[in-house]
């Protein structure tokens, strides 16, 4: 039997013979339709993401300072708060304004960090490569607070461990990376009007530590560590090197109360010269007075004694 059709005609193919390969009209009409919905969810979904990335272009400031002062301040149990957040991605700039960072509830200073404005900027080719450049680094008005509390607790050490209660090392901790750590080089650093304070709530005298500082070309490498343990490591090196400070503090108020002891023996010594001094003076001031009144007295007796025989001569 002939597969092909018996009649066809000039177009090749006969009217009343279908051509296996042409589908049904019903079967084409449902392409269609399954077609434009899938290209018009996608363009709908394409405008969507077309939105957020504005949204996200042009909000991206107030949303990572959003998520820094809450989160931060969630992570580490104290306040955050900053007036001004800037970025440009195009130059790779970043701009914080007035930024505070309040101390912990048991210690006495209300504030861990003030800053009045912060600035850096970043060679952004550099941030995929292994060495990432720093162009620039502005600190204004930074005044950090080191404070000892009556207990001798340490607040930047308090706030480490609020940061490990939130994110709790894991049990099983994963093998340090063997990837390479990345260098960093700072090509400018300035550090202006600027100043810590080492507190000890126990001594009670500040002890003002001034940070004025101006370099170039500073170049470090990274570390492999977690930020939590990068910092929980920070924090116990800064409470050794305070506590030489707060000791010093210490010292100076010792050295003061011997002072004062000194002073208060210097002058018992004077009060008490002096009144030697004014005893001598008025024994010897008496003396003189009890021989210019025997004088004085010797000197009336032979007057009147002159002025007798003087009445007796002229038989008065």
């Amino acid at each position: 039997m002939n597969d092909t059709c018996p009649n066809e005609s000039a177009s090749g193919v006969d009217s009343n013979c279908a051509d296996s390969n042409v589908e049904p009209p019903k079967k084409r009409k449902f392409w269609r339709r399954l077609l434009k919905t899938a290209a018009i969810t996608l363009g709908c979904m394409l405008s969507v993401l077309l939105i957020l990335i504005i949204i996200l272009v042009s909000f991206r400031d107030r949303i990572i300072k959003t998520v820094i002062t809450q989160g931060g301040s969630w992570a580490t149990g104290l306040e955050i708060t900053m007036d001004k957040f800037e970025t440009s991605l195009t130059d790779g700039e970043l701009i914080i304004v007035n930024l505070k960072i309040t101390n912990p509830a048991q210690f006495e200073k209300p504030y861990l960090l003030e800053l009045d404005s912060f600035f850096i900027s970043l060679d952004i080719n550099s941030l995929n490569q292994d060495e990432i450049v720093v162009k620039s680094i502005e600190v204004d008005g930074l005044k950090a607070v080191a404070e000892f509390n009556d207990s001798g607790k340490f607040n930047v050490v308090a706030l480490a461990e609020n940061l490990e209660q939130k994110f709790p090392p894991a049990e099983n901790e994963p093998e340090p990376s063997e990837k390479p750590a990345k260098s960093i080089i700072i090509e400018s650093i300035a550090i202006r009007d600027s100043n810590a304070i080492v507190y000890d709530d126990r001594i009670g005298i500040p002890t003002f530590v001034p940070l004025v500082y101006n370099s170039n070309n500073l170049s470090f490498e990274t570390s492999n560590e977690s930020l939590i343990q990068a910092f929980d490591s920070f924090a116990s090196s800064l409470e050794y090197a305070c506590s030489g400070v707060a000791n010093a503090g210490e010292l100076v108020l010792d050295t003061g109360k011997l002072l004062i002891n000194s002073t208060g023996d210097a002058g018992k010594k004077l009060i008490d010269t002096t009144g030697d001094a004014g005893k001598k003076l008025l024994d010897t001031t008496g003396d003189a007075g009890k021989k210019l009144i025997d004088t004085t007295g010797d000197a009336g007796k032979q007057l009147h004694k002159s002025g007798k025989k003087l009445l007796d001569a002229f038989g008065l």
